[in-house]
């Protein structure tokens, strides 16, 4: 996917198959925006307006630029399509696991609706979402919920049926995979990862050593990409 807002795709982007997205279009889908910008907290909504656009797929992966694997990435994607989870993603915990994680109160409700307890995060930067919990979503969205993806996305499903599942060793939604995709080294109550291999930040100069292990962000100069290339998703049908 690219942001076209103020850059046209350059011709490394139109040589492949993708996806062009603007605030205008993303606007148009009629959900709230805490802010007039995309990040940070919409990035769930390029998504969305892909899944509009393109609904006969039965998942759908979203990859971010940085994220590395020290494996083939098919393998990965093949043990993956074992899961039914509706949401698969990294990091997933309650308010009660990581109270002082920043972006909880981002979260709001329509005035005729009160917010959900408990309340679920994610670290996202990838993720695969199925095709009724998008719709769910998109539905959800357009009723006038609001928060950042990583609190607004996780919560809603998780309260309303939907089967949510981590690709590490979470104790909320653990995996159903036989391997931790991720290492994750004691998270605190703040919700900071900086000890994780999947985290915000510091950087990753190189991919770790562990093998079969995402890393994220990884920003080497093979990871630079064009001004505008925000997410790639790539769909596997089963």
């Amino acid at each position: 996917m690219f942001d076209s807002t103020r850059h046209a795709p350059p011709p490394l982007v139109q040589a492949e198959r993708h996806y062009a997205f603007s605030l205008d279009s993303l606007k148009a889908l009629g959900y709230r925006w805490r802010h007039p910008e995309l990040m940070p907290g919409h990035v769930h909504f390029p998504v969305l307006e892909f899944f509009k656009a393109r609904r006969h797929y039965s998942h759908y992966w979203i990859v971010e630029y940085d994220v590395g694997f020290t494996g083939p990435w098919r393998l990965f994607f093949h043990l993956a399509k074992r899961s039914r989870a509706d949401l698969i993603a990294t990091h997933l915990a309650s308010r009660s696991e990581q109270p002082g994680w920043y972006w909880w109160e981002s979260l709001q409700a329509p005035a005729h609706e009160a917010l959900p307890d408990p309340l679920y995060r994610c670290f996202a930067p990838i993720c695969r979402l199925s095709n009724p919990a998008l719709s769910f979503l998109d539905t959800k969205l357009q009723a006038g919920w609001l928060g950042h993806q990583e609190v607004v996305l996780p919560t809603l499903l998780a309260h309303h049926g939907f089967q949510l599942e981590d690709l590490g060793p979470a104790k909320s939604f653990p995996s159903t995979t036989p391997w931790p995709w991720y290492v994750e080294t004691g998270t605190g109550e703040d919700g900071q990862l900086n000890a994780s291999s999947m985290r915000f930040k510091p950087p990753f100069e190189a991919l770790g050593t562990r093998p079969l292990t995402l890393y994220h962000p990884l920003k080497t100069p093979s990871a630079h990409t064009p001004p505008g290339l925000l997410r790639l998703i790539r769909r596997f049908c089963p």
